[in-house]
């Protein structure tokens, strides 16, 4: 016998079929790729090794291990305060090859940012904004290698970068000395990326000259002075110390997302909640009207998951609405029927009467 639609059921037990009912189809819902940038690889370094002895590839693990600590965590200094890590290297590999005369290693994930926490280091997750590049030199180098230098040290530090064919009035943005944020906006939009980074200079680092680097982002503008792994790290940190979770911070966040009036709308935003790398576990609580409530389980608090969803733009801030954004105060959950837990790739912990905070976003 099949089960009566959930309009046919008593009012009181609706919410709880129609949650069942979203819960079922979005298994079976055709899903969209709902991601924020997401970088592969920050787990995985390649250093060059002398040959492929033992003592050779041990040192290889650890520099490789030092490499990646500093693309997850963000911290230029990571390998020096995770000395005791270094050390051992090999415990963390899961996987190593040679590729001529470079050892490419794989570590464990989960192993790599426990060391980290526990070495007081910020956890920084695959999310991460792209940047747009824009160099204004008057002599740069023939070959056009300050590209390519960008692109390796943007790689080490796990930094996207767009590179864009920019029209001549985008062009001439850029290049005046702070350019309106308002104005910026749209150009990101366009291109697809959510930074600026400009560097300005006489000649190429590629020939030995120094660069002035403006980085905007999210209203503000940062500069620095130097090479090519100057301006880098200038994003790099600027970025980091807005979206990586810091050490051994976890609370538990609802998220009200609005908006929801179909199953491709709730597939897709459970689908891209549950890929945060901020996001540990996830409960579906309850449904009123066209909003879906969740509880997240998140490493870091409700600030640093609002910015990493933000970065996405796939889900909004109910601007419109009261207590729209992120509401600092804590707020009692209670609702007459199971919180259904979604995937969470491990133990789901207990989820406590009340959360840290709620964030209110909406479905665009």
């Amino acid at each position: 016998m099949s089960a009566p639609h959930p309009s046919l059921l008593p009012s009181a037990a609706r919410p709880a079929a129609r949650l069942a009912l979203l819960l079922v189809c979005a298994l079976f819902a055709p899903v969209s790729a709902l991601r924020a940038v997401s970088v592969a690889g920050l787990y995985e370094a390649a250093v060059p090794v002398a040959d492929r002895g033992e003592a050779a590839r041990n040192e290889g693990f650890s520099a490789a291990l030092g490499a990646v600590a500093i693309k997850v965590s963000g911290s230029r200094d990571a390998g020096a305060r995770l000395s005791a890590a270094l050390g051992n290297a090999r415990r963390y590999v899961q996987r190593f090859t040679y590729n001529g005369g470079l050892l490419q290693v794989g570590f464990d994930a989960a192993a790599v940012d426990k060391a980290l926490v526990d070495a007081g280091l910020p956890v920084w997750g695959r999310e991460r904004p792209a940047t747009l590049v824009h160099l204004v030199m008057d002599t740069p180098s023939a070959s056009g290698t300050e590209r390519t230098l960008l692109e390796n040290a943007a790689r080490q530090r796990g930094i996207p970068l767009v590179w864009p064919a920019l029209t001549a009035a985008d062009q001439a943005l850029l290049e005046q000395s702070e350019p309106a944020d308002t104005s910026l906006q749209p150009l990101l939009a366009r291109y697809g990326a959510n930074a600026v980074l400009v560097g300005r200079g006489s000649r190429s680092p590629a020939e030995g000259g120094t660069l002035q680097w403006t980085l905007q982002f999210e209203g503000e503008s940062r500069t620095a002075q130097g090479g090519v792994d100057d301006g880098i790290d200038l994003a790099a940190s600027a970025f980091a110390g807005t979206f990586a979770a810091r050490a051994g911070s976890a609370s538990e966040v609802q998220v009200a997302v609005g908006n929801i009036q179909t199953l491709k709308s709730y597939a897709e935003t459970l689908n891209y909640l549950e890929a945060l790398t901020l996001v540990r576990s996830l409960a579906v609580e309850r449904i009123e009207g066209d909003t879906v409530y969740f509880r997240l389980s998140v490493r870091g608090d409700a600030q640093t998951l609002g910015r990493a969803i933000g970065l996405g733009r796939k889900l909004i801030a109910a601007q419109d609405e009261p207590g729209a954004g992120i509401a600092t105060t804590p707020s009692s959950v209670s609702t007459g029927m199971e919180r259904q837990p979604v995937n969470s790739g491990s133990a789901m912990p207990a989820v406590p009467a009340t959360v840290a905070a709620t964030l209110r976003l909406r479905y665009p």
